[in-house]
């Protein structure tokens, strides 16, 4: 069985053993193609003997699989716990990944009979075909999204988020690192796909979660004076002014005001007469 999810593989890991033989997990951006023995050469070759020098087996990384690998590829298979009496490498029994470490995102979690004479395996308690064994994320985390067409307008490239894991209420700052072309989501809505990469490395156990995504395209530099949307309204000549109710007094009186930044159906306000409004006033939203 293989490691449980959201388990951190480092290189050299067994990733998960199939009919007693190992699948080692190595770094390459080559993916695994061949059986590895003495006489071939190639970028797969160098790739393995890289790797077995960083794990603690010096070779020459020229990309021929000669005695010294083999003996290297001997080695590291007992410590291992495996055996490899001529010091080849079969085919998949190394997977080559181009970061690391690397999480498991989802595994196996149970093997046996389902009929008379099938078999099954369950990957995160769903039936699966062998095709479907292990999957591993490598590399740090990043964050997808979509950005709809009506949001376009406030992110760019760099702008400051803040990520929110509404399970456990932690939140983590991101940066938004790129932004794709016009395409449309499941839904069909139009909008882009973009990344965003947090500024600390993200939990391994928030693979394939989901996370509220917030930004701020504007704010004030510390306490102003706020008024329901619904309270603000325009004249002809453009001005804007709230109806404020005074004490004791039944007919609303008009104060001119500016407008600023506005945000969960409030807006800021500044009259301009100073003085005219003050905190606590009583203004009209609707007659």
């Amino acid at each position: 069985m293989p490691a449980p999810v959201g388990s951190v593989l480092a290189e050299g890991a067994v990733v998960i053993e199939v009919s007693g033989r190992p699948v080692f997990i190595m770094q390459g951006d080559v993916p695994s193609f061949r059986f590895m023995q003495i006489g071939v050469r190639g970028v797969d070759v160098a790739q393995l003997q890289a790797a077995l020098s960083r794990l603690g087996y010096p070779l020459k990384l020229d990309g021929a699989f000669g005695k010294g690998t083999a003996q290297a590829v001997i080695d590291f298979y007992t410590n291992a716990g495996y055996a490899s009496s001529d010091g080849s490498v079969p085919f998949g029994e190394v997977m080559f990944v181009p970061t690391l470490p690397a999480r498991v995102q989802s595994s196996v979690t149970m093997l046996g009979p389902i009929g008379s004479d099938e078999q099954s395996a369950s990957v995160d308690g769903s039936e699966a075909d062998g095709s479907g064994l292990v999957r591993l994320s490598a590399g740090e985390l990043t964050v997808s999204t979509f950005i709809p067409a009506a949001d376009e307008g406030f992110l760019r490239v760099g702008v400051g988020l803040v990520l929110l894991d509404e399970s456990t209420n932690s939140s983590y700052s991101a940066t938004l690192t790129s932004i794709g072309d016009t395409t449309t989501d499941q839904s069909g809505r139009l909008g882009r796909a973009a990344t965003v990469t947090p500024k600390d490395v993200l939990p391994p156990e928030l693979a394939g979660s989901n996370l509220r995504l917030t930004f701020t395209t504007s704010a004030s530099d510390g306490e102003v004076l706020v008024v329901p949307l619904a309270a603000v309204s325009a004249s002809a000549d453009g001005k804007t002014r709230v109806s404020v109710l005074r004490p004791g007094v039944n007919t609303p009186v008009d104060v001119l005001v500016e407008v600023g930044i506005s945000a969960d159906g409030f807006v800021e306000i500044q009259p301009t007469v100073d003085g005219s409004l003050q905190e606590g006033d009583l203004v009209v939203v609707g007659r």
